[in-house]
């Protein structure tokens, strides 16, 4: 099913890093319990940014997300 209404439950995550995309995780899939998941590396003194765009034909919001980072 969707989530009704307009909205439909897709998702889609982009990674970029200095300014160039890296990372895409997308489903145009409508079900719920969906997870997404991305990850790359940051070299140190880059800057990162991650954005949330789950439709392109649908004004529904981004989304919910969490960032974990770890150093190694």
């Amino acid at each position: 099913g969707s989530a009704g209404g307009a909205c439909a439950n897709t998702s889609r995550l982009q990674g970029y890093v200095g300014g160039t995309l890296i990372s895409v995780n997308a489903s145009n899939n409508p079900a719920y319990g969906k997870t997404a998941f991305i990850s790359f590396a940051v070299p140190a003194g880059t800057s990162y940014q991650i954005t949330s765009y789950p439709t392109e034909n649908t004004s529904c919001g981004a989304g919910v997300f969490s960032v974990f980072g770890y150093q190694t």
